[in-house]
């Protein structure tokens, strides 16, 4: 997976950036703004090279989507236009539209956090938090890094237990009694490499005197004017939703007006999901623009 460019910057910046598309996107329950969130998410997939597994995921969760705007309408009998009956229960057109709108922010929501745990690394989490809460940002950092060792030593298990003979793939229940005898061999490592890990940092002295902090990240000006266009670009998008109105689903769909000022914030929140993609092109651009540049005073 190609990396977007959040790690040249410092962590503070991202982590506002992810927040403030991850909040626009929830709070804002409006068709245009999910829209573009989508188009955004799907710029980065299409950026990153996404491997095949993460498209799985997205159609796993695209069929969670799928079963938020099936169930809304079972619990919700708002709406004026009945599509059909079951028993007593109505269902509406307009409970359909509300559920899909719902299962969609979540779906989006749920996958620009994952782009977030990408972006953030053990040492950024430390560097995030490291001066002012340092126990909370080892702790978090330590199983941060934790998760994707148990992936792997589970994995190594399970080629164990197959290269001696002792993976019995006969039956359902078979695999079952496998997989727990390779889950319990890993709460068994786990729980000695956490000794060990405590020992260790015992041995090293951690905790006895006041802790040191160094981190490589450092916010400079370009990172002041980044947070800064963030955060002016979240207060527009904030103004323009506030003053082009909510969209109402009922009693009717038909009842809501698009306003100017939903065009424009919408058009501001475009430019805030791109951002990243479009720092990207600006810098290969200009790095080819050097390179470019350095061949010709060579061949001169």
């Amino acid at each position: 997976m190609r990396d977007f460019g959040a790690k040249r910057h410092h962590p503070i910046t991202e982590t506002v950036y992810f927040l403030s598309v991850i909040l626009v996107t929830f709070f804002a329950m409006h068709p245009i703004v999910t829209l573009i969130s989508f188009v955004g998410l799907l710029s980065f997939l299409a950026f990153l090279r996404a491997p095949r597994g993460l498209w799985r995921e997205i159609l796993f969760a695209l069929s969670f989507g799928a079963l938020v705007c099936v169930f809304n309408p079972l619990f919700s009998q708002k709406g004026a236009t009945a599509l059909f009956y079951i028993g007593t229960l109505k269902i509406t057109l307009e409970a359909l539209l509300y559920g899909g709108l719902l299962g969609a922010v979540l779906v989006l929501a749920i996958f620009w956090f994952k782009l977030l745990s990408g972006s953030l690394d053990s040492g950024r989490v430390r560097a995030l938090f490291g001066k002012r809460a340092p126990r909370a940002a080892l702790a978090l950092s330590m199983s941060l890094s934790l998760i994707p060792q148990m992936r792997r030593k589970y994995g190594e298990l399970l080629r164990g237990l197959k290269a001696s003979g002792e993976y019995i793939d006969r039956d359902f229940l078979s695999r079952v009694r496998t997989h727990l005898k390779a889950f319990s061999m890993l709460i068994t490592w786990s729980l000695e490499s956490g000794i060990t890990r405590a020992d260790s940092m015992k041995a090293k002295g951690y905790g006895t005197h006041e802790q040191s902090f160094y981190t490589e990240y450092h916010f400079g000006v370009g990172e002041v004017l980044r947070l800064a266009l963030i955060l002016v670009l979240d207060t527009a998008i904030a103004v323009c939703l506030a003053l082009g109105g909510e969209f109402k689903f009922y009693p009717t769909v038909s009842s809501y007006q698009f306003d100017k000022f939903i065009y424009i914030g919408g058009a501001l929140f475009l430019l805030l999901c791109l951002l990243p993609l479009f720092e990207n092109l600006f810098r290969s651009a200009r790095a080819q623009k050097i390179l470019k540049k350095g061949k010709q005073n060579k061949g001169v």
